[in-house]
């Protein structure tokens, strides 16, 4: 789900009787427990590749790249949205620590503006500022759930 304000977030993965993941949880998630690069081992990429353009693709579907799963079986963890894990704030501003990259890159080189983080030690930040301008197509979310 894309174009979603954080507390929005918040409230569907509370509706499911979840959560949102802390950076933690979805890297660990991601990198298994032999620390691996990328979700799928250490080489290759099997993920989608963000192509320069100022067109935006959406999101891929669901799935897709199968061979890009973690060890755990959790897929779309690279490549497809920016996923929302942790918040902090401070007296001036609030953040978001975003996780995993997106499809899409502004047309040129934008590694300077916003890099990629498909490597799942990486990360990225989005400030909040109101929910009117903290809705991005290339921003999502997932849900965890705590095992009981």
């Amino acid at each position: 789900m894309t174009y979603i304000a954080l507390h929005e977030a918040r409230e569907f993965c509370a509706w499911r009787g979840a959560r949102l993941p802390h950076s933690w949880e979805w890297q660990y998630a991601a990198q298994g427990t032999d620390n691996r690069v990328y979700p799928w081992g250490n080489n290759g990429w099997n993920a989608p590749v963000a192509v320069p353009s100022n067109d935006y693709p959406g999101p891929e579907p669901v799935d897709r790249y199968p061979a890009g799963c973690s060890p755990f079986g959790v897929c779309d963890l690279v490549g497809n949205v920016w996923q929302m894990t942790d918040e902090f704030e401070d007296l001036h501003s609030r953040m978001i620590l975003l996780k995993g990259g997106a499809n899409y890159k502004p047309n040129g080189d934008s590694e300077w503006y916003f890099p990629q983080a498909y490597q799942v030690a990486q990360h990225n930040r989005f400030t909040m500022m109101d929910d009117s301008y903290d809705r991005a197509g290339t921003v999502g979310f997932r849900c965890v759930a705590d095992v009981m």
